[in-house]
């Protein structure tokens, strides 16, 4: 199978790729208001002051008991984990808008934020400027990549994102730096492994974590990927994340695993479970799906779901739409959580497809030498 670009045997393959600061806060822990219908009797003159005191004070504590069960029901899901809002870092729109992670159909600048292994899917030169906003709380987020696919063997790759809640209990900074490289072993096997730079003024509440710091950090992490890709049709992926361990709730050590289905060029399915093993009290998972439609050559289409359980049960539906052609490429991915609250995260990619305009050029040179020899 020719894996050279821009030519590929998945859907959105057919012209390029397929195609990742702790930015979050807690939801707000008071439950919502509670409506009582309550008859009270006139009081019979048979009962005694001290007896009034009594169920007064009885009532009093039942209520104290009922709204601190209700508070303590609003704090956590349905597994026992504390209810926290989608914190996790920035991605490309195609990530996004399939469920958030695409681990087995992301490559090119995608693998510089999912699976690193990612990066020998195919053969391209993609450079991306990205930028995120979250309104909901006020999160924004900018940032650049480029990963070199081209050679056969060694694929690398580089990132950098800058982000921010720049106001309130939770306002904090981050800076993310990333390296990657990837070893193609063939048409079917690919590694990858990347180093992060994390510099963060301070870490995303998780307050049943398994000890992790929330202070600041400032220091590297490191993730492993493996790329399968048996069949045209289908792929799998598997990818430790933070794999060194550190201790902070910015970059809790996760492992990611993922597969995609193209039953035709123009369609592709992908789903994707991440284990979190430190973020609560206990190991606890977020799933998500998605599919792509590839339209007309050009056009792309994109929906998905998640479920995170390590924030007590976080439900988002996720949306997507892009442009490409062989030079260039704008993608447009929105994620919309619906439980515990409404939640809003937008993302916007600029693609530059280098080794296709390079081609492009050198094919027009070809072509005027040749026009130039027929004229002498």
């Amino acid at each position: 199978m020719d894996r050279t670009h821009p030519v590929d045997n998945a859907s959105y393959r057919q012209l390029f790729p397929r195609c990742s600061t702790g930015l979050g806060r807690e939801v707000d822990e008071t439950p919502p208001g509670r409506y009582f219908t309550e008859h009270t009797p006139t009081m019979s003159p048979s009962l005694s002051l001290p007896r009034t005191r009594v169920a007064v004070a009885l009532a009093a504590a039942s209520l104290c008991v009922l709204s601190s069960s209700s508070a303590q029901a609003q704090m956590t899901g349905g597994s026992g984990s504390v209810v926290r809002r989608l914190d996790e870092g920035i991605t490309t729109p195609r990530a996004l808008s399939m469920g958030g992670r695409a681990e087995a159909g992301g490559s090119s600048t995608t693998a510089l934020f999912a699976n690193p292994a990612g990066a020998t899917a195919i053969r391209t030169y993609h450079v991306d400027a990205l930028t995120m906003y979250d309104p909901t709380i006020g999160r924004f987020a900018v940032g650049s990549g480029v990963m070199d696919s081209t050679r056969s063997l060694l694929s690398g790759g580089f990132s950098y994102t800058f982000g921010a809640i720049p106001d309130g209990a939770d306002a904090r900074t981050t800076h993310d730096a990333r390296l990657v490289v990837g070893l193609n072993l063939g048409q079917m096997v690919g590694l990858g492994a990347r180093v992060r730079y994390l510099n963060v003024s301070a870490g995303p509440s998780a307050p049943q974590s398994q000890g992790l710091d929330r202070n600041a950090f400032s220091g590297f992490t490191f993730d492993a990927g493996l790329h399968l890709h048996p069949l045209r049709e289908f792929s799998l992926s598997v990818t430790g994340y933070n794999l060194n361990n550190v201790n902070t709730t910015t970059a809790p050590i996760q492992l990611g695993t993922g597969a995609m289905l193209s039953p035709i060029r123009e369609l592709s399915f992908v789903a994707d479970v991440l284990i979190d093993f430190r973020s609560t009290n206990a190991i606890r998972g977020v799933y998500s799906g998605g599919l792509e439609v590839f339209i007309a050559n050009r056009f792309t289409a994109r929906g998905g779901y998640l479920f995170d359980d390590t924030r007590g049960g976080s439900q988002a539906f996720t949306l997507g739409a892009g442009y490409v052609d062989p030079n260039f490429g704008i993608e447009l991915g929105w994620r919309q959580a619906v439980v515990p609250d409404m939640q809003s995260t937008l993302l916007l990619s600029v693609r530059y497809f280098y080794q296709a305009a390079a081609q492009q050029a050198q094919a027009a040179q070809a072509q005027a030498a040749q026009s130039a020899a027929s004229a002498q």
